[in-house]
């Protein structure tokens, strides 16, 4: 079960590629500042991206929660397939998700623009459902 944000303490920054997780995760945006071409704060989604290679592609792996770092808006929780990517509209706010999964799997985390791929390396099998 998700617990007060407040009492989480980031274990990856986003963006990050393939971490491997065994039970729940937090991730945090450390803002975008430091990008040569940032992102239009207008069009801003985060995007997850979970991948277990011991289950189905259409079984459940994870739930997820996505919030603003300021505390004021919590969304989910989102439930993920294998391979599946989630997209969620955000604002200029800085960001966090908090995953928990239901077998060990990789995890991808990012914010884009719209699109589905990060601009590192992660395949798609299947358009993700949503």
């Amino acid at each position: 079960m998700f617990c007060s944000i407040t009492t989480l303490m980031a274990q990856y920054p986003i963006p990050s590629y393939d971490v491997l997780v065994t039970q729940q995760a937090y991730f945090e945006e450390q803002g975008n500042d430091v990008l040569i071409n940032p992102i239009p704060q207008s069009k801003r989604e985060v995007n997850i991206h979970v991948q277990c290679p011991t289950t189905s592609s259409d079984s459940l792996c994870a739930e997820v929660w996505v919030f603003s770092l300021d505390e004021k808006n919590i969304l989910g929780p989102y439930y993920e397939d294998n391979n599946d990517v989630l997209s969620v509209p955000i604002d200029d706010r800085l960001w966090g998700v908090y995953i928990e999964v239901t077998h060990e799997l990789n995890v991808s985390v990012w914010i884009g623009a719209g699109e589905s791929i990060p601009l590192k390396k992660v395949v798609m099998k299947r358009t993700p459902s949503f």
